[in-house]
């Protein structure tokens, strides 16, 4: 256990800054830390408590951790490096002994803050895909900035009604005015909600889907070629009916 105590010193408004004169100090309250010589590690304070002419009494928040946090900053970057490493909160939940809401509570507040410094970046390419969630079919529609790989917002399904959500709520209409192109599979919702709310954007299919149609295209006329052949020449029809993986894997 850490007992930390007030100095006295810097007496000022957690709401304004400015000066104020202390008041009293708050119960004691207990933050967790991380572990010394792997012993668990908890800090013990009463914080100030300071009297503004403007604000009255407000209590100064911990300079170790957020206002209200159970957590110090330090052990809930910790645990965001290990989800970012893990992928797994129940993984992070065994290493660091915390409960899977614990974990959840410091991944949110973490996103929040993260948002909160996002500046309205001119943003020229996006992307709009879809994630698959949990079992059965429930989706989550994302959409990413392209030039610097990042994740711009996330909503639950891919509707065309939610696309439109997502691109409303996440560019305001200045950004979406200067977006040049959105890639996406070949999902017609998302092209709807692309083309009412990105006028000036070029529809852009990604590659995969376009080859995935172009293979069976291919291999149609393939299909088809080999039966036509069957009733002129079986010789030819010969060729064709073992040549399916030449046409789709081979270059040449």
């Amino acid at each position: 256990v850490l007992n930390i105590e007030h100095d006295g010193k810097g007496h000022v408004c957690p709401e304004c800054g400015k000066s104020a004169k202390l008041y009293d100090h708050a119960p004691e309250r207990r933050w967790r830390h991380m572990d010394t010589c792997q012993v668990q590690t908890i800090i013990h304070s009463r914080l100030p408590r300071v009297r503004c002419e403007e604000h009255k009494v407000k209590p100064v928040s911990a300079p170790w951790a957020e206002p209200h946090g159970r957590f110090t900053l330090f052990f809930e970057a910790i645990c965001i490096r290990l989800l970012q490493a893990t992928q797994k909160k129940a993984e992070v939940c065994r290493l660091m002994g915390l409960s899977f809401d614990e974990v959840d509570h410091i991944q949110r507040r973490a996103v929040r803050r993260g948002l909160a410094r996002r500046s309205e970046e001119e943003i020229h390419r996006v992307g709009l895909d879809e994630k698959s969630m949990k079992r059965g079919h429930q989706y989550l529609s994302v959409l990413t900035d392209t030039d610097r790989g990042k994740v711009l917002d996330v909503v639950e399904h891919r509707t065309e009604e939610s696309a439109k959500a997502l691109l409303n709520k996440s560019l305001t209409a200045a950004q979406r005015e200067k977006i040049l192109c959105v890639t996406m599979d070949m999902w017609q919702a998302y092209e709807n909600a692309a083309r009412e709310f990105l006028p000036n954007a070029d529809v852009v299919f990604d590659r995969f889907h376009v080859s995935q149609h172009l293979n069976k295209a291919v291999d149609q006329t393939r299909r088809e070629e080999t039966k036509q052949l069957n009733k002129k020449d079986a010789g030819e029809a010969k060729a064709l009916k073992h040549s399916r993986y030449l046409f789709l894997w081979n270059m040449e």
